[in-house]
């Protein structure tokens, strides 16, 4: 059976006690939409445990802090645990600068527990918590349809012989607090490198299911909301406001896209990368190279300095590539990259924010580990961001319709 057909099946025919479900196939969309042209490795595709954990965590608050039920009152561990550990952290234990009661600032506890330099406390606990729920739960349950198993993932975990079955790699794939005790100090960088589970998709699975990504993620939130509306009664305004949120694109990191601009700017990247016009402090811009509509990444492969004309004009159109441009980003990321391996003083954190994409990249999308960028070789990094980035062109350019930015 193909990835989309089981997939159909699940949505359709799998499990109504819960809509666990929901978020954690939300999850593994999400990531083929940030990973269109990941590499696989020796055919198959991993998807690191812990981004589904965080994603998870995205579409489940708002549910949960707005009070709307999600499955059967029951009084499982589990249920009551995630609730009040969602309650904890964000009522009693941090004072933060918004209210997470509103489904929109979802976007603001992802780049919360994504930059801290260390998560705390609460912070591991949630996500630790939220691990173990969704490998007790939708891991298990997911792919059951009618008594039978519809497989269109699999679970690795490491030091699990690739044999055993799928529920010892899922017993194993659950996080004591001793074996995160023993990490610390914690930050999402290293939860990363020291993953030890993933969620595997064969190659051809996972580039039919990127093929459809898009329309994958809206067919899943329908759906989700159906079920609620099924349940609880479409005069219920509170879905209204998360169904709202669900469909909104997640929101550019200001604090992120700031700290570029002011590299770049100490960088004397003075030229906007189409027109070539010099730029000016009022009309300096950062331009999501791939468009954040369709690739909600913020790294500095993927921007740009430019005018506020080519911004505009570009917006969410996907750039035509000539030798000209081709050389503008290559001089782009060497530049960018250069200034992280150089030894001149740093009281900005710039080489923080460059080592942080640094090893995303390696991480997520070629699947090496690095820990500083002395290990990276120059050429050889630009030369596989560049590749990856005019892979994801060419994938979008595939199932994307409307006109190109040319320069």
């Amino acid at each position: 059976m193909s990835a989309m057909r089981s997939l159909e099946s699940i949505l359709e025919h799998g499990s109504r006690d819960s809509t666990y479900k929901f978020a954690l196939i939300s999850a593994i969309i999400d990531y083929l939409i940030e990973h269109p042209a990941q590499i696989p490795k020796n055919y198959w595709h991993f998807i690191p445990l812990w981004y589904v954990v965080l994603q998870f965590i995205g579409y489940y608050h708002p549910l949960i802090l707005l009070k709307i039920p999600q499955g059967p009152q029951r009084t499982g561990r589990n249920r009551i645990a995630l609730e009040g550990y969602f309650e904890h952290f964000f009522t009693s234990v941090h004072g933060l600068d918004f209210d997470p009661r509103i489904p929109e600032n979802a976007n603001k506890l992802w780049s919360m527990i994504r930059t801290n330099p260390t998560l705390d406390a609460a912070m591991e606990r949630l996500l630790r918590e939220t691990r173990n729920l969704i490998v007790d739960q939708p891991l298990r349950y997911v792919q059951n349809v009618k008594g039978e198993r519809i497989s269109f993932f699999s679970l690795l975990t490491r030091g699990v012989p690739m044999t055993a079955d799928f529920e010892m790699h899922l017993k194993k794939a659950s996080m004591p607090s001793r074996e995160l005790t023993k990490l610390r100090p914690l930050n999402w960088n290293k939860l990363l490198t020291r993953e030890k589970s993933y969620i595997v998709l064969s190659h051809n699975d996972y580039a039919e299911l990127s093929t459809y990504r898009f329309w994958l993620k809206d067919a899943v939130i329908k759906r989700w909301a159906e079920e609620c509306v099924t349940r609880f009664g479409a005069s219920d305004t509170r879905l209204l406001t998360v169904l709202d949120f669900w469909k909104k694109q997640p929101e550019r990191d200001s604090k992120i896209i700031k700290k570029y601009k002011a590299l770049y700017s100490k960088l004397n990247f003075s030229r906007c990368l189409y027109c070539q016009v010099d730029l000016t402090p009022s009309k300096f811009v950062l331009d999501h190279f791939i468009p954040w509509a369709r690739y909600p990444v913020n790294a500095f492969w993927n921007l740009y300095p430019a005018c506020s004309n080519c911004n505009q004009e570009k917006s969410d159109s996907l750039p035509v590539i000539n030798d000209e441009l081709r050389d503008r980003i290559k001089d782009h990321l060497t530049g960018v990259i250069s200034y992280y391996g150089g030894e001149g003083s740093d009281d900005k954190g710039f080489r923080e924010i460059v080592l942080n994409d640094l090893l995303m990249f390696y991480q997520e999308k070629v699947g090496k580990e690095i820990s500083s960028v002395g290990k990276v070789d120059q050429e050889e990094t630009v030369l596989a961001i560049m590749g990856f980035l005019m892979a994801v062109l060419s994938d979008l350019a595939k199932i994307i319709p409307g006109k190109r930015f040319t320069l």
